[in-house]
């Protein structure tokens, strides 16, 4: 596959293995249940077959009920679903290796990827259209569908308040993470395969249906009661840019461009009406710069409620938040929401009209879009603003691969050493795809440079105009290449256009990751009249490449500014710089800037003998660099800041402003604690912090009261109070945080609330609020809310990776894992947020916490040995295995176990294997599939490998911190035979992990038993862990849209009365100090079991042969009927598919394989 790839790639086509063209689509939604959360309709599919032999089609459609499926309105057809992607890991239930994840999850995703031909849905094709797919002939295929309840693609808001739906604002639209169209109606989901459109929407009567297209027609039913609008989308459009949104809209024709139209929720008109002013303006701009007309005859912005981002762009229309609107006497957000604007209208252009090829060809969509939004920027709000966010991009680009990674734009050729997948945009990391993308419009910006501004807009205007031509021709097989760009065809292009060859420029910044970093050092010789600068490349260092290539230095001397390009070809680059100017004598004079403008300096503090002020390497940002002086005279910053000049706040964001700067004079407190469990008091409070606290209370309690815009003086009050509490100035106290991170709080509150929460969390390693935020991540009604809380987790983790803590806990271990390998499967960037938080916590094996590594014993078929694996094992552990002197022939375990109570067990292995044999993954991959993810590591279900069971008791009731002897039973065959070894440390459930071989004592008991046996798990046995209980649901809280959009609303933030777990604000500052009631109980994540232990006899049994030789044998049975039963016997779910395993709030229960008979003998 890959081979194949790399070939279509050099010859500048892309094979999408699809036997098929899609010509037309249509969309018909005939129904919208708002209080049931669910839509009905149907699919029509136009296909062309490029082959004579074409038999099935292969589409996606993801957590849609298909009821039916026919062929040209005549034949039934049937079909199959097979969804691999609802739980990644689905052979073994105890893998939690993070590396292990991923290889699933690629492999899961490349299953149903349409670029390689794939899908969820297999549609076969009756026999009676065999002869028109021979003649080459169109079939249209119709599938009826429905979505109830949708987890992903789809967002409700339906406030709970009184009223009717239309009162209430309820609204409905859909949104994507990548191409993730499949998730609300059947389709080849790919950007690769465009059509033209035909879409029906039928909603309520008060309702208005906005999607793609131009509206052509709106019916009503014979009833009065809904109506249907139908939209035409005559331009080839790929299934990932169509998108809907219905709900009680007011809408505006935009005055100065009528063919635009906006769309807001009711009383916000006024705001819609100053915020969208000046978008007529955004498409002047980028029509005269690129010499080519909007290609879509029309353009609509709907404006929602608990976006999933703060902009989605699809073919003439965007999805955006209400966040976004302002008054005109916010001055602060008029910038960021300009831009973002902007920037949707440029995705029109290139990432809607011109879409990428493939997955490895979105720097190109996405760089261009972000080039053309600087482009206006920097045309209206001028050129220090242009040059502020391409130094704020550059160092978040610099930052992120100096710490993760390097950024790979185009991963046709290789793949990156991350801790995800870059061959998929389902694998990647959120985090990464948001750096990708400004790393993209860099690059393209560099490229600029080197070809030329107006070179480059001409090969935009060339791409423009080829695939505009293609658009207007009718449906061939071919005809539509031209509207999907590849980096091949790009390379052509530029050097058609331009007749330069940039393959070099491709081969360092697209094809290659990292970025140049430079050491730098300067010295001024006065006897030459020159600087002396040294540059060093670290090449070394993560995220850094080796360039070669020119590079520019300004130097600003007393006499004007000079720039001097080099040539970089190695490593370590010496230059001298020759000076223009002589020195002064600290003299002051007006000194020339590169701005042309002449400033008074104060040059007193500045060497006498050299003539230079500052020295600066890439001033104007040309290179992905980042340059680190050492100890250079010529480079320091302290006359720049002369010249700067400061920008104005707007009076909420200056009162924050003053809020921030309160609490940055705060310094952590000196107590004296008089008694055990004694905290800050008023009396221990020194009159300054008083005075800070009043105030804070004040602004908090003031912006209760009168709102203003975006609530950002109670979010700069949040953060002061959880500084005080920092720094010892007030209790460590959560439940005010808990009050406003309530669902129906604007989000910019919540976050800021999560802030804290997160913080206190880390620093107080309270159990039961990390199971709160978790409990968030699962069932929060606000989707971005939900990625927030995970990124701040990444950002500030409740503990570091390796390091002693309670939260360092099995049960959360297990709920991460489920959450990313089962219940966040129909959002992939939750998922991915969720594989970041389990790396920054676990890294890429073994969370500790687990036990004994499963892959400790490999067995090796082909040798009939057993050997213990050196990547997993500590050196400690593998000194003391070469010391052995046992001999253990015919080994073959199954299930090592700890007895703690009467019936429960706590499993402690799960060994790995390596197997060559190739074993069947369930009856979800036996569908006709490409999906093959290979042999499993794990002896979990291997029918081929039986072994005995090991049971250990504890001996007395001795405490957790004195040695405990167990009773080791091995059973063989039908006797069994009783060992004890001494010294072994006792096993208590709800605190402390089963012991791990990197744990600082290795128990004896482990180094025994693995002398002797390999280990497999048994199918029947249940494991009893401690678990993470939700905790309870806080009440609704309703919403007040206007209160939190406009800085002139007097609407309160509205708390229902039966919240639980949070509290108002406080009315007084007394109340953050002790005596304040808080509401809200704890809950464990723990559970606190007694920890009785049973008395026994100690036995050994030990039968030494030669020194440090082993022999293993293992017998094998191949029993085809006990594979079946042990299929049959697991849970299906209401699809008919094989469950995980299933679980109660307090002991998950792990269903294992039946017990067999074991064959095990010791010699």
């Amino acid at each position: 596959m890959e081979t194949s790839h790399k070939k279509a790639k050099k010859d500048g086509k892309f094979d999408t293995h699809r036997p098929y063209k899609l010509a037309h689509q249509t969309l018909c939604v005939r129904a919208i249940n708002f209080r049931q959360r669910s839509i009905f309709g149907y699919v029509e599919l136009t296909i062309h077959p490029l082959q004579t032999d074409l038999r099935r089609v292969k589409i996606n459609s993801k957590q849609c009920k298909i009821f039916h499926v026919s062929v040209n309105d005549q034949w039934e057809a049937r079909f199959l679903y097979n969804d691999p992607t609802l739980e990644i890991c689905q052979e073994d239930g105890k893998q939690r290796n993070l590396d292990f994840f991923q290889n699933c999850h690629l492999k899961c995703m490349l299953a149903v990827d349409p670029d390689q031909g794939n899908g969820e849905v297999t549609i076969k094709l009756p026999n009676e259209v065999f002869p028109m797919i021979a003649d080459l002939r169109p079939i249209k295929l119709c599938i009826e569908f429905a979505v109830e309840q949708p987890k992903g693609g789809i967002h409700f808001v339906v406030p709970n308040i009184e009223g009717t739906l239309a009162e209430k604002a309820a609204h409905m639209f859909t949104y994507r993470h990548e191409n993730s169209s499949r998730l609300w109606f059947p389709c080849i989901d790919t950007y690769s395969e465009p059509c033209t459109w035909k879409i029906e929407i039928t909603c309520d009567l008060n309702m208005t249906a906005v999607s793609c297209g131009e509206l052509i027609e709106t019916i009503y039913t014979s009833d009065r009661r809904s109506k249907t609008f139908h939209y035409f989308l005559s331009m080839p459009t790929a299934a990932p840019n169509i998108a809907m949104a219905v709900g009680p809209f007011e809408v505006v024709v935009d005055p100065n461009m009528h063919e635009v139209t906006h769309f807001c929720l009711p009383h916000l008109t006024d705001l819609l009406k100053h915020t969208t002013s000046y978008i007529h303006e955004a498409f002047e701009f980028y029509e005269e710069l690129l010499s080519s007309r909007n290609p879509y005859s029309c353009y609509k912005q709907v404006f929602v409620d608990e976006s999933y981002e703060d902009c989605m762009p699809y073919a003439t229309m965007t999805i955006f938040s209400t966040n976004l609107l302002h008054s005109p006497r916010i001055i602060d957000q008029t910038l960021e929401t300009r831009r973002t604007l902007a920037a949707a209208v440029a995705e029109q252009f290139f990432g809607c009209f011109i879409t990428m090829q493939s997955c490895s060809d979105m720097w190109i969509t996405r760089g261009v879009a972000g080039y053309l939004t600087n482009l206006f920027v920097k045309k209206t709000f001028g050129n220090n603003e242009y040059r502020y966010q391409i130094n704020r991009d550059l160092k978040e680009v610099q930052e992120y691969e100096n710490r993760v990674g390097g950024i790979l734009l185009d991963p046709s050729s290789k793949d990156c050493n991350h801790h995800f997948s870059i061959r998929n945009p389902h694998t990647l990391s959120p985090k990464y795809i948001e750096v990708f993308s400004k790393k993209a419009y860099l690059v393209i910006r560099m490229l600029e440079i080197r070809i030329g501004a107006q070179l480059l807009i001409q090969v935009f205007n060339k791409i423009l105009s080829l695939a505009y031509s293609a658009s207007q021709q009718k449906f061939a097989a071919n005809t539509w290449n031209n509207m999907c760009v590849s980096t091949n065809s790009c390379l052509k292009l530029i050097s058609t256009v331009t007749g330069k060859d940039i393959q070099p420029f491709l081969d360092l910044w697209v094809t290659q990751s990292g970025c140049a970093r430079f050491f730098g050092n300067s010295v001024f010789n006065r006897k030459r009249n020159v600087v002396e600068l040294e540059l060093k490349q670290d090449l070394g260092a993560k995220g850094s490449l080796k360039y070669v290539g020119p590079l520019t230095v300004t130097i600003q001397e007393l006499d004007g500014s000079f720039n001097h390009t080099f040539k970089i070809e190695e490593n370590k680059t010496k230059f001298d710089i020759t000076c223009h100017s002589k020195s002064r004598r600290n003299k002051k004079k007006k000194i020339p800037l590169m701005t042309a403008e002449e400033v008074d300096m104060d040059l007193s503090a500045m060497d006498a003998d050299s003539p230079v002020l500052w020295l600066r390497i890439d001033p104007d940002m040309h290179l992905l660099s980042q340059v680190t002086w050492e100890n250079s005279s010529t480079s320091c910053g302290q006359y720049q800041l002369n010249v700067l000049r400061e920008r104005g706040y707007s009076d909420n964001y200056y009162r924050a402003a003053l809020i921030d700067s309160l609490a940055a004079t705060l310094t952590p407190a000196v107590t004296i604690m008089t008694g055990l469990g004694d905290g800050p008091t008023m009396d221990s409070l020194t009159s300054e912090t008083k005075q800070i606290l009043e105030e804070i209370t004040r602004c908090l309690n003031l912006d209760k009261l009168l709102p203003c815009y975006h609530h950002t003086v109670t979010v700069s009050c949040l953060k002061a109070v959880r500084i005080l509490q920092k720094f010892g100035h007030l209790p460590s106290d959560v439940s005010l945080f808990r009050s406003y991170m309530q669902y129906g709080v604007f989000r910019d509150v919540r976050i800021a609330a999560v802030e804290a929460v997160v913080d206190y969390i880390k620093t107080d390693c309270k159990p039961e609020e990390l199971t709160n935020l978790i409990e968030v991540i699962e069932k929060d009604p606000d989707v971005y809310f939900r990625h927030i809380v995970i990124r701040k987790l990444v950002q500030n983790p409740p503990f570091k990776r390796g390091e002693h803590s309670h939260l360092h806990t099995q049960a959360l271990v297990e709920r991460l894992w489920k959450l990313m390998n089962i219940t966040l499967s129909h959002d992939s960037r939750l998922r991915c947020d969720i594989a970041d938080l389990y790396f920054t916590l676990y890294g890429r094996t073994r969370p500790t916490c687990l036990g004994i590594p499963e892959s400790l014993v490999v067995f090796n078929l082909k040798e009939k040995k057993a050997k213990f694996n050196p990547s997993v094992v500590p050196l400690e552990m593998e000194a003391m295995f070469e010391e052995d002197e046992e001999e253990v022939d015919d080994v073959e375990t199954e299930n090592v176990a700890m007895e703690v109570e009467d019936g429960e067990i706590v499993d402690m292995t799960e060994p790995s294997v390596s197997v060559e044999t190739d074993i069947p993954h369930g009856t979800k991959r036996r569908a006709d599939s490409p999906l093959d993810l290979g042999p499993h590591t794990s002896l979990d279900r291997n029918p081929t490998l039986e072994s005995s069971i090991i049971e250990a008791s504890t001996e007395g009731g001795q405490s957790e911190d004195s040695n405990t002897s167990f009773k080791l039973k091995i059973k063989i065959g039908g006797a069994s035979l009783d060992t004890a070894p001494s010294s072994l440390p006792s096993v208590k459930e709800e605190l402390h992990p089963p012991p791990t071989p990197s744990s600082a004592q290795v128990s004896t008991f482990n180094s025994e038993f693995f002398k002797f046996v390999g280990m497999k798990q048994e199918e029947d046995s249940v494991s009893k862990m401690s678990s993470i209980p939700p905790p309870q649901t806080a009440g609704s809280v309703s919403m007040d849209t206007i209160g939190r959009l406009s800085e002139d609303s007097s609407s309160p933030i509205h708390y229902s009365s039966d919240t639980k777990g949070g509290s108002k604000p406080p009315m007084s500052f007394a109340g953050l100090l002790p005596g304040s009631q808080t509401s809200g109980g704890e809950v464990s994540m723990q559970s606190n079991p007694e920890d009785p232990s049973s008395s026994g006899k100690s036995h050994k049994s030990k039968k030494k042969k030669k020194k440090n030789k082993h022999k293993h044998k293992h017998k094998h049975k191949h029993d085809k009927s006990d594979r079946d039963r042990e299929s049959s016997d697991r849970p299906k779910d209401a699809g008919g598919q094989y469950s995980s395993e299933t679980s109660t709030v307090n002991s998950p229960i792990v269903k294992l394989d039946p017990p067999s008979s074991p064959e095990f003998e010791i010699i």
